[in-house]
């Protein structure tokens, strides 16, 4: 029996060796698994930041585009409108003289400025033409005088009004534009 228990003591320690090899190499599997697990983890956080800062952006540029929509979704209406406020213009150049102390026409240009204040309240501005330097984004050329005594390409006439919407051209003016020589 004293052999059997010399024989296992020999075997103990290297039982526990092994055991302690065994568990040293589980322990590196282990930590190993730990750090690939902590890099993938770390992977889908930095993938979930970009994703999330990915849909923020989407998010601001759709806003972004819906208050342009918002802005601009009236446009064709304010553009008819412009056609009526042209009218109301024309007419009020053609004013007989024995009606324009007449109650009516207060009320129609009343009218006129009620027109005036829905458009500005729109976003409508007209575009300055007489007197400055033609703009082709802003106005349109139907017609050119020679007047040497004028500077070239300076708007003489505005034949038509310009309109811009929230500082977009809708309508260019339609301008008469001085030369001072004439061009062939």
């Amino acid at each position: 029996m004293a052999q059997e228990e010399q024989k296992q003591d020999k075997e103990q320690p290297i039982r526990e060796e092994e055991i302690n090899k065994i568990g040293e190499q589980e322990t590196e599997i282990l930590k190993i698994a730990l750090a690939k697990c902590e890099k993938e983890k770390q992977e889908f956080l930095d993938l979930a930041k970009s994703l999330k800062a990915d849909f923020a952006n989407l998010k601001k540029e759709q806003e972004k585009n819906m208050d342009e929509f918002r802005k601009f979704a009236q446009k064709d209406l304010l553009i008819k409108l412009l056609a009526i406020l042209d009218s109301f213009e024309l007419a009020f150049k053609e004013i007989p003289g024995d009606i324009a102390g007449n109650g009516w026409l207060a009320g129609i240009k009343n009218i006129k400025s009620q027109l005036d204040s829905l458009l500005k309240n729109a976003g409508v501005e007209e575009i300055s033409s007489v007197g400055i330097k033609f703009d082709p984004s802003l106005h349109e050329a139907v017609a050119h005088e020679e007047l040497p005594e004028r500077e070239d390409d300076e708007i003489i006439d505005e034949l038509q009004k310009g309109y811009k919407l929230h500082d977009k051209v809708i309508r260019a003016a339609k301008v008469k534009v001085a030369v001072k020589n004439h061009r062939t």
